[in-house]
């Protein structure tokens, strides 16, 4: 689902109003009058929101497991002969 919202999101900027696509090198290759070239555009959002979903729930995860590090100091180690059982 993060991929499918961030590639919505990078696809609102994809239209032929968008200046950076009237420079001639960045035209050349994403030609938006083409089906090719809008398929291998759609190909590179597509990969870009993956790549994007993919830093988010990492970060998602560092945050988590930072979180619970303090947890640690609730665990007291067990001293030899104490008869921990």
């Amino acid at each position: 689902r993060q991929t499918q919202a961030t590639h919505a999101m990078l696809a609102e900027h994809v239209n032929p109003f968008n200046e950076l696509f009237q420079y001639p090198s960045i035209a050349k290759i994403w030609d938006l009058t083409e089906a090719g070239a809008l398929a291998a555009l759609d190909h590179e959002v597509t990969r870009q929101a993956a790549m994007i979903a993919y830093n988010n729930s990492f970060v998602l995860l560092a945050i988590g497991t930072a979180a619970l590090i303090p947890t640690v100091f609730f665990f007291r180690p067990t001293r030899p002969g104490a008869g921990g059982h």
